[in-house]
């Protein structure tokens, strides 16, 4: 069951992919539904808004990313459970702090 911070590769379409895409659980929001922010490692889709997860930040390895990544700012999605393919990983540590902060949790 998806737990808030944590990444998951889920089924969801972004620009004009519809490749399932790392993102972050934000919360549960029904009884099989869960409120995602979105990553994406496409600079095109880039603002200086969203929030940048580097490799080169301490708690990368524990995000289950392999590139740098950006959470889209005012791109929450609700999902259903059915649409979430595997866990890669968390947020933790400073990476969690500096989340937290910027999303304003």
């Amino acid at each position: 069951m998806p737990q808030p911070f944590e990444v998951w590769l889920v089924k969801m379409k972004l620009g004009r992919s519809r490749d399932p895409r790392p993102a972050i659980v934000i919360r549960k929001s029904g009884t099989s539904t869960f409120v995602v922010l979105p990553l994406s490692s496409a600079l095109n889709l880039r603002s200086y808004r969203d929030f940048t997860i580097r490799p080169d930040d301490l708690d990368f390895k524990n995000t289950g990313l392999d590139r740098e990544s950006f959470a889209i700012e005012n791109k929450e999605v609700e999902l259903d459970l059915s649409e979430f393919v595997a866990k890669l990983g968390q947020l933790n540590g400073f990476t969690l702090t500096e989340f937290r902060d910027w999303y304003g949790l």
